[in-house]
C-alpha cells in the first residue's frame, strides 16, 4: 500500500465532492461516501492540530478553496 498515493486519492475525492455539493464532506452524513470523506477530513485536522501533518500536505489542503482547519457544518 502506497500511503502517499492513497492520501492523494482521498484528497481528490474530497475535492470532487466539494465541487459537486459546494460544501465539505460531513462525518455525520447519511451518505456513506460523504461520511467516509468527512472522517478523512477530521483525521487531517486532528493530525494538523497535533503537529503530525507534513508541510507539503498542509500546503495542499490550505490551497483548496474554502478550506478551514476548524470545523465546518
Amino acid at each position: 500500500i502506497d500511503r502517499a498515493s492513497d492520501w492523494e486519492e482521498r484528497l481528490a475525492g474530497v475535492v470532487r465532492l466539494y465541487r459537486t455539493t459546494g460544501r465539505w464532506a460531513s462525518k455525520h452524513s447519511d451518505n456513506t461516501e460523504e461520511k467516509s470523506y468527512g472522517e478523512w477530513i477530521k483525521t487531517q485536522r486532528t493530525a494538523y492540530k497535533q503537529g503530525k501533518l507534513s508541510a507539503e500536505r498542509i500546503a495542499q489542503l490550505e490551497a483548496l478553496e474554502g478550506w478551514s482547519w476548524g470545523k465546518t457544518s
